[in-house]
């Protein structure tokens, strides 16, 4: 069973995002939610992880520009999708972002999970 880390200080996008998996027919996935990079962090450490979502504006940081480099050294072999409601911001748009996936649109979560971005198999 392919296990995913969502990392949102937003309780509301975890519960959303459980949501949106239902809606996708994926019942078959671990989700495992944190609302701090810590508690993330401590996840990758212990379990071994398929995909990570991560909040770009996670706080108390700006953005992934802070959060990435703590991250890239646990992840391990994980797809790492970034959310953000702001993928117009420059340093997201456009371009590959080293370590990451797929930047996914908040807005346009539901429709990249009942489409297949997460079709994943178990690590």
């Amino acid at each position: 069973m392919p296990t995913i880390l969502l990392i949102d200080d937003d309780e509301n996008m975890h519960k959303i995002f459980r949501c949106y998996c239902r809606m996708g027919g994926r019942t078959d996935y671990e989700i495992v939610g944190v609302k701090t990079l810590e508690a993330g962090l401590h996840v990758m450490r212990q379990t071994t992880l398929d995909a990570v979502l991560l909040d770009n504006r996670l706080q108390p940081f700006s953005d992934i520009r802070e959060t990435l480099p703590h991250i890239t050294s646990e992840i391990g072999s994980a797809k790492l999708y970034v959310i953000s409601a702001h993928i117009d911001e420059p340093y997201l748009s456009g371009r590959e972002i080293p370590g990451v996936d797929k930047v996914i649109d908040k807005f346009e979560l539901r429709n990249e999970i009942t489409g297949g971005v997460l079709n994943l198999q178990a690590a």
